[in-house]
């Protein structure tokens, strides 16, 4: 997956889950449960989906630089998501 398919895949869907190395992951847009819409600018929350883990950032950018993955940045793993 590259950077753009991801970020067009998030505008479409808000979020996505895959698999890197037997694990779940996460990555989508924040939804604000008490106004029920996403937030505006848009803010990202990732995290590995069998945990209590939830990172948010402020740009997609931000999130693919430092939300790590098994100590890489999510950047780096990118190019090995199927999806």
């Amino acid at each position: 997956m590259t950077r753009r398919e991801l970020i067009e895949y998030l505008d479409a869907a808000q979020d996505l889950t895959f698999s890197y190395k037997g694990h779940w992951y996460f990555i989508g847009e924040v939804f604000d449960s008490k106004t029920g819409v996403y937030n505006d600018p848009t803010e990202y929350t990732c995290g590995r989906a069998d945990t209590d883990d939830d990172y948010r950032y402020s740009s997609i950018d931000e999130a693919l630089a430092n939300f790590k993955i098994m100590g890489r940045p999510f950047k780096d793993i990118l190019p090995d998501i199927d999806w």
